[in-house]
């Protein structure tokens, strides 16, 4: 059998390859070539599709998520009657011309029910900038992230200068009432400056309009401003993944410690595909995408004993469909 040597030098435009007859005393290059295809990259090399696919992608992912805590927000506050179907159904009806004068106003004055909403709505959209990149340091950053970095610390810098040298109690008072948001709200290309509100900010902004409304309505107790303002704020580190890090039942929770070995990465370990495990794993993935609302509490969450339940029939049936889940669920008051 004659012995081959296989080169191969990958580019991200190109893949070139050589074969040599590695025979000894008889070493010849057998064939050599390139094989082009498209680079990814756009602009004369500045762009890449990827970065692309990646501004779509956490765009789609913001939505989602936006989304996902207006709908925790209005569940919550119609569990606790603080607001009722008709109440919600005029918020969507009636658009507020200035959502800024009304977070100002909601400082000192009692507002409507569907105006709270409106307002609580509205900040859970605008959070704010999470200054998350304090706790990486720059030492750890790459290039792009440094000059994301550094705009934004203009950014917010400006907003903190503005904040101080005008007195306002509150972001909303601030794009209501200063001159420089008169014509726009809103961080244009033709601004001379950017002006980057906090998180921490709005934050505040929202216990004050909370604490203010509470003394015109009995239900905005101390526990309930709390779970409102934790729907509107919490955000989970992302390499925690999924759920409460301390939590032993959350999802994906366990396949961590399969094992077994990579076909292809010999050294590197993963779960089996072929077994019962693998199979919980894949039930498990497609559960998670579903919304469990506890009617009890009113939250949002796939309790401990429902989910044992549903594992529990899958074991032992083999098979779990849609109807199974909907009964098992309607068992637990979800």
């Amino acid at each position: 059998m004659k012995n081959y040597i296989l080169g191969i030098d990958m580019g991200i435009g190109s893949i070139g390859w050589g074969l040599i007859d590695a025979e000894k005393g008889k070493e010849r290059i057998v064939d050599f070539g390139v094989r082009l295809f498209e680079s990814g990259e756009e602009n004369g090399g500045k762009d890449r599709t990827s970065q692309q696919r990646r501004a779509f992608r956490g765009a789609r992912r913001l939505i989602t998520r936006r989304s996902f805590r207006k709908e925790q927000l209005k569940k919550h506050l119609l569990h606790i009657g603080f607001v009722d179907e008709s109440i919600v159904q005029e918020y969507y009806e009636t658009p507020t011309d200035d959502m800024y004068e009304l977070r100002t106003k909601a400082l000192d004055e009692k507002v409507s029910p569907r105006d709270l909403l409106a307002i609580l709505i509205h900040l859970s959209n605008h959070r704010g900038y999470n200054e998350f990149y304090e706790d990486i340091g720059e030492d750890n950053m790459s290039e792009d992230m440094l000059a994301e970095n550094d705009e934004d610390k203009l950014g917010v810098d400006a907003f903190k200068k503005l904040m101080s040298a005008n007195n306002y109690r509150s972001v909303g008072e601030m794009y209501y009432k200063d001159e420089v948001f008169k014509i726009s709200k809103r961080n244009l290309s033709n601004k001379a400056d950017k002006y980057v509100p906090t998180r921490r900010a709005v934050k505040e902004e929202a216990i004050k309009i909370l604490e203010n409304q509470k003394q015109y309505y009995r239900v905005l107790s101390e526990d309930n401003i709390q779970r409102i303002i934790s729907i509107i704020f919490s955000q989970r580190d992302f390499e925690d993944g999924p759920g409460d890090k301390n939590d032993p039942y959350r999802k994906y929770k366990g396949f961590l410690d399969s094992i077994g070995k990579c076909l292809f990465y010999g050294d590197d370990e993963r779960g089996f595909r072929g077994t019962v495990l693998g199979d919980l794993y894949a039930v498990c993935n497609t559960l998670s995408q579903y919304t469990y609302l506890d009617k009890t509490s009113g939250e949002i969450v796939l309790k401990k004993e429902l989910a044992n339940d549903l594992i529990y029939h899958l074991l032992i049936n083999a098979n779990l469909t849609v109807t199974d889940v909907k009964r098992i669920c309607k068992e637990h008051n979800t």
